[in-house]
């Protein structure tokens, strides 16, 4: 089981590394840097910073989350980013956490949209291209939605590659915007989207590859649609919005 603790100066050997070098210790003297070691019953096994950005909304940045190398692939990557999470969310009471992660990395990406992270919006409902570059996209998790994950609301109806709606979610978002009165039957409106030869990309190029197309595909319904709209990922190469 993974554990937060202060970052100490002895542990910059170790971290050094972890991290390939990119860890800095002059950087970690400012104040508004919280620089955690994660550790497990076999020492030290990662590290995470956390950026105070705005006291005021109680906005946090992660930076810099490593796991040692010979640790990936046994879910001790998710494990920290929980660990992580729950710090942020519980104990410096932030209400908004943000973190980059790799565009073409697939799973990093899965993993920050199965925890809650979506795409960083800007004012007009577009990705906000100020906090991201070619490579790097910026994700953000708000503490409603943290709780929502925690809590077991939000998981059954999401889809775990896209983030988005999942079949389930799609048809009890729909029957509650029906309720609210946002529309009815004669003003609902259904677009239907197909990916053509996803099962190809998937045979030639593997899953992830597959995996990549559909998150990218999402990403650009998701930052779409307005809150009147739903946006849902129904299974294989489908996708639905009502509007």
């Amino acid at each position: 089981m993974i554990k937060l603790r202060p970052y100490r100066q002895k542990d910059e050997k170790v971290l050094a590394e972890i991290m390939k070098g990119q860890l800095d210790a002059k950087k970690l003297e400012q104040e508004e840097i919280l620089p955690m070691t994660a550790l497990n019953e076999n020492g030290i096994v990662g590290y995470v910073e956390f950026i105070l950005c705005d006291e005021k909304i109680q906005k946090t940045r992660m930076e810099n989350l490593f796991i040692e190398k010979n640790q990936r692939g046994r879910g001790y990557g998710k494990e920290l980013l929980s660990c992580a999470l729950t710090f942020a969310f519980e104990v410096l009471q932030a209400e908004c956490v943000s973190l980059s992660a790799p565009r073409q990395n697939v799973w990093a990406t899965q993993c920050l949209r199965h925890a809650g992270f979506t795409p960083s919006l800007g004012e007009q409902g577009e990705t906000d291209e100020s906090l991201t570059d070619d490579n790097v996209q910026e994700q953000v998790l708000l503490a409603d939605r943290y709780e929502e994950i925690k809590n077991g609301t939000t998981l059954v109806v999401r889809d775990m590659v896209t983030g988005l709606y999942n079949s389930r979610g799609f048809l009890e978002c729909l029957e509650n915007f029906r309720e609210e009165g946002l529309y009815d039957d004669s003003q609902l409106v259904l677009l239907c989207i197909d990916i053509d030869g996803l099962e190809n990309i998937n045979k030639i190029y593997g899953y992830e590859e597959g995996n990549l197309v559909m998150l990218n595909l999402a990403k650009m319904l998701d930052i779409t649609i307005d809150k009147q709209q739903i946006c849902s990922h129904v299974g294989g190469n489908e996708f639905v919005t009502a509007f």
